[in-house]
């Protein structure tokens, strides 16, 4: 005789395209939503569901789910609440019990014993960390914009799924083009991923949040009211409401340091050769550190400016041929490096040891020129490289820069002065260092004035720059001239 289905009311009836995203539901998940479409109530059904039924197989190994958010506060004072509520009918039955210090719940087996397990963390300081090394059989991702995903998902949790099969799930409100996008634009034509995108203006009418119960009807319908108040309180606000609302991946963040509109038109911008080639030469480039990032060279011209170009899986060395060729090709004016931290260092002592004289470290953390408005010398750089964005500077058509650029914010500090965005927090945003970007910024670590045409006179480039920069202020000493 079969045994019958015990059939569990957790009182909740998703609307129309919390519906329709879960029919589509895959190993790997993105839901990019508007304010208010109930990404946590769908984050705690799929894992309630999940759980019940993997405790309901019998399974030997225990049934663990993850719910990650980016901050402790979040996950206590918004995500736990929620989920107490969801499962209140559970709770009070006996078939749940939870732990509010821990923020675990515990969903009961045959035998009455706490069995299948959803845990919420914080990704914050490294409060994901216990996950490492340990399985899990699905995870949710909520806010994942604001999350380091080179580390919370490639590094802990994609491992920890691999032994189960287990789902993902990735949503949030967009920040920008950070974590959201990168996954959106690298797997929206895989077959593999669910990707559901759900902007204000295609689904107020069926978000419960913007529709009011009719008595009459026992229906919930659309409040034009709730709408307009929307669109009211959002009026002296758009981009915020472009973000938050419609899903807008190339909306201006907070506080950016360059709007979108001048960073769109600069990218692939066509000028004359006449309105740069009387310009300096400079060179800036970016040395890779420990770990993933690369060696990466930019050539900037006036406004024009190269392709920029990654190096990976090569030392300084090979790096140093690489320079090399490119200064006795080009013949640049100026070559700043970054050595914020020792990078660089060894470069820097290879091309001098080849008699290039017109290399200068740049530390990234120095004391800015105009130490009135900039908190450090990268935070006055990357306003340089807004200046010239908007004063019509041409960037390549590179996607790299162009999310590099995009997700700058400089607000001002509590002393008054400028301060960009922090590189760690960069990382985050867009799971990669902004190597491209800051091998641009180097290009206006200093003026550069052009004193003589560079000249090729047996085979040795001639070059007297001036940097606008006092050398015997300099406690390296650096020095200028021809090599």
């Amino acid at each position: 005789m079969a045994k019958k289905n015990t059939v569990i009311d957790l009182g909740f009836v998703p609307h129309k395209y919390q519906t329709e995203f879960f029919k589509r539901w895959k190993t790997y998940n993105e839901l990019i939503c508007t304010r208010r479409f109930g990404k946590s109530v769908i984050a705690a059904l799929k894992l309630t569901d999940s759980c019940l039924r993997l405790v309901a197989s019998k399974r030997k190994k225990q049934p663990k789910f993850a719910y990650i958010a980016p901050q402790k506060d979040q996950a206590k004072q918004i995500t736990w609440p929620i989920f107490k509520e969801f499962l209140s009918n559970l709770i009070d039955s006996g078939q749940v019990t939870i732990s509010d210090q821990s923020m675990e719940v515990y969903f009961k087996n045959d035998k009455g014993k706490p069995w299948g397990q959803i845990k919420l963390y914080a990704e914050e300081k490294g409060g994901a960390e216990s996950i490492r090394g340990n399985y899990l059989d699905g995870v949710v991702f909520d806010e994942y914009d604001s999350m380091d995903a080179s580390v919370v998902w490639r590094q802990i949790v994609r491992p920890a799924l691999g032994d189960t099969s287990g789902w993902a799930l990735f949503a949030g409100t967009i920040a920008g083009k950070g974590n959201l996008y990168n996954l959106h634009k690298e797997r929206k034509d895989d077959p593999r991923w669910n990707i559901g995108i759900y902007r204000f203006e295609d689904t107020w009418k069926h978000l419960p949040a913007y529709c009011e119960w009719d008595e009459s009807s026992k229906l919930w319908v659309p409040s034009q009211e709730k709408y307009d108040d929307v669109i009211e309180e959002y009026r002296y606000a758009p981009s915020e409401y472009a973000r938050e609302f419609q899903c807008d991946w190339d909306a201006d963040g907070v506080d950016p340091l360059i709007p979108n509109k001048f960073l769109r038109e600069s990218l692939g911008r066509h000028i004359k050769e006449d309105a740069y080639s009387h310009d300096v030469k400079i060179m800036g480039i970016d040395v890779a550190g420990d770990g993933p990032d690369s060696h990466t060279i930019c050539m900037r011209q006036g406004l024009g400016c190269s392709p920029i170009e990654k190096y990976r899986d090569i030392d300084e060395r090979a790096l140093t041929g690489v320079v090399m060729g490119k200064i006795s090709s080009w013949k640049p004016d100026m070559v700043f490096i970054d050595h914020t931290g020792g990078y660089g260092t060894e470069l820097i002592s290879r091309l001098r040891q080849q008699g290039c004289r017109i290399v200068r470290g740049i530390n990234f953390g120095s004391r800015a020129n105009d130490a009135e408005h900039y908190s450090n010398k990268r935070t006055e750089m990357y306003h340089n490289v807004r200046d010239w964005i908007v004063d019509g500077g041409s960037l390549p058509d590179d996607e790299d820069i162009e999310q590099e650029l995009s997700v700058l914010s400089a607000p001002e500090g509590v002393n008054g002065k400028a301060m960009l965005i922090k590189k760690d927090d960069i990382r985050e945003l867009i799971g990669r260092s902004p190597d491209k970007a800051d091998a641009l910024a180097l290009t206006f670590a200093e003026t550069v004035i052009k004193t003589s045409n560079n000249l090729n006179n047996n085979n040795r480039i001639q070059t007297v720059a001036s940097t606008g920069y006092d050398p015997f202020n300099d406690d390296r000493n650096d020095s200028y001239g021809v090599f």
